[in-house]
């Protein structure tokens, strides 16, 4: 399986804007901030989708080369998420410094130190959790119909053999 840039930015987008607007619409102020603080938030989200998307996709094509489905698709499903939620954790991490130091400007002492780090990591992992749900049932789906498939050519070819 080759990674798929094509992929990856289109799910990145979907899940950037969607976060976006859930977050504007929970958020006391919602949309109604400078339009220019609007447009940092959403490149924000859209970076973190990105980055995430990313590096999930390269560990998962890393993943479907060493692990098939077909032959252990629970182990396969317990890397995969276990593996998911490491990887999402890290890159949440380094986004998050990314963002409070470099994008915002304060200072490493305030990232160590923000009293908020686990609400936003618990937020992380939810959603992180949610998408790897959702991806991993539809490849896992995916490779049960192509295994069905597969032997039901078995049956017909054996049935059309027997005439």
């Amino acid at each position: 399986m080759k990674f798929d840039l094509k992929f990856i930015l289109k799910v990145s987008l979907i899940i950037g804007l969607a976060i976006f607007v859930v977050e504007r619409l929970f958020d006391n102020e919602g949309f109604n901030i400078p339009l220019n603080d609007l447009f940092k938030v959403l490149s924000i989200h859209l970076l973190y989708a990105l980055v995430l998307t990313s590096m999930n996709g390269y560990f998962f094509n890393y993943l479907n080369e060493r692990i098939s489905w077909k032959n252990k698709g629970k182990l396969r499903m317990i890397i995969g998420a276990v593996g998911s939620v490491l990887v999402s954790m890290v890159g949440l991490v380094i986004l998050r410094l990314v963002t409070i130091v470099v994008i915002y400007g304060y200072s490493f002492d305030r990232f160590m130190n923000d009293p908020s780090a686990s609400s936003y990591y618990l937020f992380g992992l939810i959603i992180t959790l949610i998408i790897s749900l959702i991806f991993h049932t539809i490849f896992f789906y995916k490779a049960l119909t192509e295994k069905k498939v597969n032997e039901q050519q078995i049956v017909a070819k054996t049935e059309t053999a027997k005439f």
